[in-house]
């Protein structure tokens, strides 16, 4: 069964639920796009959207960042990032590579404050587009060309086609928003109980 994962999950192990402000030292995450934002049944395609599953330029990428705030606390080991990005510890980086090496995007940042750096990361970037819903079992039902919006009324369900996923560990899909992973991506991480790490799990057929 796939899982959506996301960061900044309120965690019992980090005593306050805080939000992190991080001031970028250099780059310019305004100026952040796609390596290709060409449309393909899903328009528009693009960074500010998030989520897109395709690379990005890393021209204007911030390496460096200043914390503001929350001195004392720990920082989450997987937090948010821009253009639906997260920040991730090099443990997090190392067990997505090691089921599909050379084909996600993991781009290094330091941490400081206090004049000094207090932690690394990555901002992490899926780069697989699926077209991956059962979209006749989806409710709302959608057409094939049809881009999914729940409504969030209690009755949505989002199904994935696991014939349409094959051998994906990560992956965004073109016509709803989010990044999945794998039971077997899943699992690896979920073992290592990293703080901030949000997910729900999806059907498959």
């Amino acid at each position: 069964m796939p899982y959506h994962i996301g960061g900044r999950k309120r965690d019992p192990r980090i005593p306050i639920k805080h939000n992190e402000v991080l001031e970028h030292l250099d780059g310019d995450p305004k100026k952040l796009t796609l390596i290709d934002d060409s449309p393909d049944g899903r328009f528009p395609v693009n960074f500010s959207l998030g989520k897109s599953g395709r690379a990005v330029d890393a021209t204007h990428m911030p390496t460096r960042f200043r914390r503001k705030g929350n001195k004392g606390l720990p920082m989450y080991e997987v937090d948010n990032a821009w253009g639906g990005g997260l920040i991730v510890t090099d443990k997090f980086r190392k067990i997505v590579e090691s089921f599909e090496p050379a084909v996600h995007q993991f781009f290094p940042i330091q941490i400081e404050q206090g004049g000094k750096v207090i932690v690394e990361r990555f901002i992490f970037y899926i780069c697989n587009r699926l077209d991956s819903l059962a979209k006749e079992y989806c409710s709302p039902q959608i057409g094939p060309d049809e881009f999914y919006n729940p409504i969030h009324d209690g009755n949505d369900k989002i199904v994935f086609a696991s014939s349409q996923i094959m051998n994906v560990s990560a992956w965004c899909d073109r016509f709803t928003v989010g990044r999945y992973v794998s039971d077997e991506l899943f699992a690896s991480l979920a073992s290592e109980n990293f703080t901030g790490f949000g997910f729900k799990q999806y059907d498959e057929i």
